[in-house]
C-alpha cells in the first residue's frame, strides 16, 4: 500500500511545526501528497480519442490558488475528441469502459488500494467514481475522509480551458516551485457557474425527495468556494453568466428524467432552492461542522458572510435564465 517516503514525512513534520497557518495538519498534508501523486499519474496518461481536464473545487485550490480548503476528492472531465466519423453509442461506452479500467490500473500501479465495494459507474460509464486508500502515517481530522475519491465525468467544458501548474500543498508551502506539473484546467468562471448550479439543483432535488443517493452534507463547500472567488474576482461573474445557460441545459439533459420539474422549468426550481437554502438551519450547521475544519488558511468566513456572496452570484446567474425566458428562447 502506498506510503509516504521518509523525506516527505520530514517535510510535513517541519511544515506543521513552522507554519503560521493554524488549519494545517499533518493528516491534511499527507492526504494531499497522495492526491497529487494520483493526479500526476492520471495526467501523464496517453489516451486514445480522449483527454482529461482538471475541474471542481480541487482545481480552485491546487491550480488557480483561489481557495484554502482541503478537497474531499478530485474531479476530472473526460473530453471525447472529435473524429472524422462520429462514434456510435456502443463505441463511446466501450471507450469509456476502457478508460475506467485504465484509471484503476494506473492508481493501483502507484500503490493506492481501491475499495471496489464503493466503485460507481452511471450513464453508460459517462460518470464513474472510485475510492482509494493509502497507508496513513498521521491521524486525520474527523471531517476529512481518510481516503481519496476520484470522480470522472464525460462532459466537455463550455468555456476555453487554461493550462495551470499544480503540485502538492507541502511543496507550495515550502516554496518548491520546481515540483509542479502542467494540467489542462476548467476556467474559474465555469467552475463557479457549475458550483452554483450543482448546489441549487441537488438541494432542490433533495427537498423534492428525488435524489438517487443520500444528501451530501459536504456540499456546502460550494458556498465557501463561490464566496472566495467572488471576494477576489467579483468581475468573473459576468463571464460565468455566459456559461450558465449552457450548463443548465446540460444538467436538464442529464438529470431531467430524475427531476421532471427541473427539466420543464429550471428557473423556478433553482430560484426556490436558493430561497429555501438561505433559511435552512441544517445547511448552516453543515457549513460549520463539515466545511470550516477543512480550511487551512487564515480566513474562515462565517456562514452568513459566505452565503451572502453565494446568493449575489446565484442571483446574477439565474437572471440569465430569466432573460432567456423573456426572449422566448
Amino acid at each position: 500500500m502506498k506510503v509516504l517516503s521518509s523525506e516527505r514525512q520530514e517535510l510535513i513534520d517541519a511544515l506543521v511545526a513552522e507554519t503560521a497557518m493554524g488549519g494545517i495538519t499533518a493528516g491534511l498534508l499527507e492526504k494531499d501528497e497522495h492526491l497529487t501523486d494520483a493526479l500526476r499519474a492520471l495526467f501523464a496518461l496517453q489516451l486514445d480519442g480522449m483527454s482529461l481536464v482538471f475541474c471542481g473545487g480541487t482545481s480552485l485550490s491546487k491550480a488557480h490558488g483561489l481557495i484554502e480548503r482541503m478537497s474531499e476528492d478530485a474531479d476530472l472531465k473526460i473530453v471525447l475528441l472529435l473524429s472524422s466519423e462520429p462514434l456510435s453509442r456502443t463505441q463511446i461506452r466501450k471507450r469509456l469502459s476502457t478508460l475506467k479500467t485504465t484509471v484503476s490500473e494506473t492508481l493501483t500501479s502507484i500503490g493506492l488500494v481501491e475499495d471496489k465495494s464503493m466503485a460507481r459507474a452511471l450513464n453508460e460509464n459517462r460518470y464513474f467514481c472510485s475510492e482509494w486508500s493509502y497507508a496513513r502515517q498521521y491521524d486525520s481530522i474527523a471531517s476529512l475522509r481518510p481516503h481519496l475519491q476520484i470522480e470522472l465525468t464525460a462532459r466537455s467544458p463550455v468555456l476555453d480551458t487554461v493550462t495551470c501548474q499544480i503540485g502538492s500543498l507541502a511543496d507550495h508551502l515550502a516554496e518548491r516551485k520546481d515540483k509542479t506539473f502542467a494540467v489542462p484546467t476548467v476556467a474559474v468562471a465555469e467552475t463557479i457557474a457549475e458550483k452554483v448550479l450543482s448546489f441549487l439543483r441537488r438541494y432542490a432535488q433533495h427537498r423534492a425527495g428525488l435524489l438517487q443517493q443520500d444528501w451530501d452534507s459536504a456540499l456546502v463547500r460550494h458556498i465557501y468556494d463561490v464566496h472566495c472567488v467572488y471576494r477576489h474576482q467579483a468581475d468573473i461573474v459576468a463571464i460565468a453568466a455566459e456559461a450558465f445557460p449552457k450548463l443548465v441545459a446540460g444538467d436538464q439533459n442529464e438529470f431531467g428524467s430524475q427531476f421532471p420539474d427541473f427539466a420543464a422549468a429550471a428557473l423556478p426550481v433553482l430560484s426556490g432552492a436558493l430561497r429555501q437554502a438561505s433559511a435552512d438551519t441544517t445547511i448552516q450547521v453543515e457549513y460549520t461542522r463539515n466545511l470550516i475544519p477543512l480550511i487551512y488558511g487564515n480566513e474562515a468566513p462565517e456562514f452568513t458572510e459566505a452565503f451572502d456572496s453565494f446568493n449575489a452570484v446565484a442571483m446574477s446567474l439565474l437572471a440569465t435564465l430569466q432573460n432567456q425566458h423573456a426572449d422566448g428562447r
